[in-house]
């Protein structure tokens, strides 16, 4: 038990930008399942934090043992979006139109295939702080697939990265599918070293936008790919356990 602690009421948790709930131990089944699956309640204080916008509930498999099984529970699948803003075309610090249709096209995917959770990337921010994948889990509308946030990668390599050690967490993903757009061809190669780890990974294409141009942004950054995929891969952190081959450069 920590010596020193907090109070906060409701108010000012609900007022949170974003909320992290741990819980852990069987002990705490029949309060989750409660705050989760029960009515909301003021006699279950915890259970008035599910309207929260941006709520993760991060728990163990004891904890976890009263939940219902959701359709996707045993699913071996990640889905992961790739977020999407073009400079000086695109408002600024929001996500664009290139964007929301790969989260309409990925909610086609989920559907016809239920995943264990989606990974929505994204870094910019607006001048109020939320970052891409943020406003693109507020325009998620799948409810039944959790949303997990990367919002630390900074370009398509730093996202594969990035979101690798979300997907060892999830644990038991053996399928990795990326929506990405259709002419955005560079984005195989930075998940490329995803196989290396044993992941199936397969790619669903968005088709939207304005071609030519997007396409010739693509070509004019395959010189410098390689680069940036090998920084990425450096700045990386996994246990050693998981550490990517020295060869993984090559794929």
């Amino acid at each position: 038990m920590p010596q020193e602690a907090l109070t906060v009421g409701l108010r000012t948790l609900l007022e949170a930008r974003e909320l992290v709930l741990l819980v852990s131990g069987e002990s705490k089944a029949n309060a989750l399942r409660a705050m989760l699956e029960e009515p909301p309640d003021e006699r279950r204080p915890a259970s008035l934090l599910r309207g929260h916008p941006r709520l993760t509930v991060v728990c163990d498999r004891a904890a976890a043992r009263l939940l219902r099984p959701r359709r996707s529970s045993s699913s071996d699948r990640a889905v992961i979006v790739l977020g999407h803003r073009e400079p000086a075309v695109s408002a600024e610090h929001r996500i664009s139109d290139e964007t929301r249709a790969r989260l309409r096209r990925a909610e086609r995917v989920c559907r016809a295939d239920p995943p264990r959770a989606v990974i929505l990337t994204g870094y910019t921010r607006t001048p109020r702080g939320l970052a891409e994948a943020e406003q693109m889990k507020a325009e998620w509308r799948l409810p039944d697939v959790p949303a997990l946030l990367e919002a630390a990668g900074r370009n398509t390599a730093e996202n594969a990265t990035r979101s690798l050690p979300l997907i060892r967490a999830i644990g038991d993903v053996r399928r990795v599918t990326v929506v990405t757009s259709a002419w955005h061809i560079r984005a195989p190669y930075f998940f490329a070293p995803y196989r290396t780890l044993g992941l199936r990974l397969s790619f669903s294409w968005a088709v939207h936008g304005p071609w030519p141009r997007m396409l010739a942004q693509e070509l004019h950054g395959v010189r410098s790919m390689r680069a940036q995929r090998r920084r990425a891969m450096t700045q990386m952190r996994l246990p050693p356990e998981l550490a990517l081959p020295a060869t993984s450069e090559r794929s």
